[in-house]
């Protein structure tokens, strides 16, 4: 868990029920005390609000993504626009939540992101659920699609999440929602292998945790039965 996140008063996530007076973070100079506040809290991650034009300033992404990296723990940022996106990556965030909804990311964003070895977890699921609900304007899962399909041909690793919720407007099923994800995932270009990956030995590599993630002596055997092979077809899952 990372615990609450990082936002300013006024953007849209200022406005969730669970956001607190410990979840904005005002200037750069006051990222350093969120970030220790989350740790003595026993965060195991660092959850940044990259989003524009109400989120957080650059120079505040970029004090707690520094702040988290000093304090020994990964920095995961929000970031659902292109714009946002970039703030995230000019910040050296190490993992981003969410592609844009607006705008396809291009070629170069993508090669700076594998280049950097940050990590996407591009939530495929809840934008097709957002785009379906119109939940805000302008979105478009094309290009959260075609955006995956980028970041996957230059080499970044993609991770499977979900973003489930019990939202009246946009929910998206836990558990369930995982299955759906491991689909689209390989609908934008991922292979079969690869969605799997994405959802047991990706995750536990990246989030460093060595006791999981694959079939192995030592490893826990947190094991999944299905009919059917999902290496052919990943409606088998």
């Amino acid at each position: 868990s990372a615990g609450t996140f990082a936002t300013s008063t006024g953007s849209i996530h200022s406005r969730f029920p669970h956001a607190s007076e410990s979840s904005f973070v005002a200037s750069p100079s006051a990222a350093e005390d969120f970030v220790s506040a989350r740790v003595a809290e026993g965060a195991d991650y660092i959850k940044i609000i990259a989003d524009t034009p109400l989120g957080p300033s650059q120079e505040i992404v970029n004090a707690l993504a520094s702040s988290a990296k000093k304090a020994g723990k990964l920095s995961v940022a929000h970031a659902a626009r292109k714009a946002a996106w970039s703030m995230a990556q000019e910040g050296k965030v190490d993992i981003i939540t969410h592609v844009p909804a607006d705008f396809p990311l291009d070629i170069e964003a993508c090669k700076k992101m594998n280049d950097e070895g940050r990590v996407c977890i591009p939530t495929l699921i809840m934008a097709d659920t957002m785009a379906k609900a119109r939940f805000l304007p302008g979105m478009n899962y094309d290009a959260g699609r075609e955006s995956v399909a980028r970041l996957h041909k230059a080499g970044v690793t993609i991770l499977a999440g979900t973003d489930a919720n019990q939202s009246p407007v946009a929910a998206v099923g836990y558990g369930a929602g995982l299955h759906q994800e491991l689909g689209l995932l390989v609908e934008a270009g991922l292979s079969n292998e690869e969605a799997l990956r994405a959802a047991t030995s990706g995750p536990a590599e990246a989030f460093g945790m060595g006791d999981r993630g694959v079939i192995a002596v030592g490893r826990r055997a947190d094991l999944v039965l299905v009919g059917g092979n999902p290496v052919e077809d990943i409606e088998a899952m």
